[in-house]
């Protein structure tokens, strides 16, 4: 059979359980009717990876129940509706609720691809204790991305720059960012649509369509991590699987949601995160909002719409197809927010707003402080400047734009 993919790699010797089972053939074809109707609907809809897990789910009902494919959906609904709920059920016992619940949704859609539907006769209503999840700082993404290679580091600022998806990101090829690396583009345009699930099912969550985008440092670093790939076809994952003994065929699937959990895990847990077990790759997309309420780094804030847009959350109305149409005024505002490790250098209009704003505002010690730290400065600087710029204000304008710059090298 040809290579196939797990959840923990692909399998480079053996074969997965369920070959014999399913009566696999190394064309990728079934002997049971069954199982080929149902492999002729994946294909049109799903990913490699996914098939493989619809499959293990059917090869575990298969070996519980005793009963080839073929003889599952001869079954009458309420019979192949007990045979699932009884597995799944087996399932969330071992504290798999997650893993049940998915099972199920596969072998419901196994069932319909042959003309039976069970699924509204199962209960997967199982619940779980919530897990608690950590949603690192600006701070401690970038110490997660100084501890990890140039790929993880690119996926780790990816996410946390866009607040793409698991799926979305995993989805992305080379082709929808080449032509905009070799014009230099900043921001880099990201562009979700349903073509997307072509790759990844899940890629575009509930088929919304939206824009998102990359500069600074993640986009830096992803410019870093493609050019050490060398050529890339546009076909090929943004983000490919790393390993010696890859074939040409594994490196053009996507890397798999395990790998993405690993490489965020793993560099929390490095970085000296103390709460990097509970740190997931959904973490880094809830870092991404929070960047956006923080304000802009020349004062203001963005819309709430405009930042539920580039979430890819449902807008009601008719406002996701303004946003849309208007992506170049969304690049203006996304750009005014503050991505790099450390805040911008001051622009000259800039220093000059906050200049003036000194000099004709009465400042307490209090309001002193976040000043100086947003001009990279220390406030006794800044009651030094004060008292000598009154005369000359152009001339020393100058003088903290030049500080201001300094501190940020």
């Amino acid at each position: 059979m040809a290579q196939t993919r797990s959840s923990r790699g692909y399998f480079s010797q053996g074969e997965p359980f369920y070959v014999q089972l399913l009566k696999l053939n190394p064309d990728g074809t079934s002997g049971y009717r069954s199982v080929q109707n149902w492999l002729n609907r994946l294909r049109r809809r799903g990913s490699r990876s996914s098939t493989h897990s619809c499959l293990s789910a059917l090869g575990r009902l298969v070996k519980e129940t005793g009963l080839d494919p073929d003889a599952l959906v001869v079954l009458s609904p309420e019979d192949g509706a007990r045979r699932v709920q009884g597995l799944c059920d087996g399932l969330n016992a071992k504290g798999g609720w997650q893993f049940a619940r998915t099972s199920g949704f596969r072998l419901t859609a196994f069932f319909k691809a042959n003309g039976l539907e069970v699924g509204k006769l199962l209960d997967l209503d199982y619940r779980g204790m919530e897990r608690v999840e950590y949603v690192p700082s600006k701070d401690e993404v970038y110490r997660m991305a100084d501890v990890s290679g140039l790929r993880d580091r690119a996926i780790i600022l990816t996410l946390y720059g866009s607040g793409l998806r698991n799926s979305t990101l995993r989805a992305l090829r080379s082709g929808d960012v080449k032509e905009q690396f070799e014009k230099d583009i900043n921001p880099l345009r990201i562009h979700v649509t349903g073509e997307l699930r072509r790759a990844d099912p899940d890629a575009c969550k509930e088929w919304v369509e939206y824009w998102t985008f990359l500069t600074g440092e993640p986009l830096e670093a992803l410019k870093a991590y493609m050019r050490n790939r060398g050529p890339i076809r546009d076909e090929e994952p943004l983000f490919a699987p790393e390993g010696r003994n890859l074939t040409p065929e594994m490196r053009r699937e996507p890397v798999s949601k395990s790998t993405l959990l690993r490489v965020v895990k793993n560099a929390a847990r490095r970085a000296g995160l103390r709460e990097w077990r509970a740190i997931r790759v959904h973490s880094l997309r809830k870092t991404f909002p929070s960047i956006l309420d923080s304000g802009h780094h020349g004062g203001g804030q963005i819309a709430e719409d405009d930042k539920e847009y580039l979430m890819g959350h449902t807008l009601p109305g008719q406002k996701a197809p303004y946003h849309t149409s208007n992506v170049e005024v969304l690049a203006s505002r996304y750009v005014k927010h503050d991505w790099d490790r450390h805040p911008l250098a001051l622009t000259k209009e800039e220093v000059r707003t906050e200049v003036l704003g000194l000099l004709m505002g009465k400042l307490a010690d209090a309001d002193l402080a976040p000043v100086a730290e947003r001009l990279g400065i220390s406030p006794e600087e800044i009651r030094l400047l004060i008292k000598r710029l009154r005369p000359e204000v152009r001339r020393r304008e100058r003088i903290l734009l030049r500080l201001s710059r300094e501190r940020k090298r």
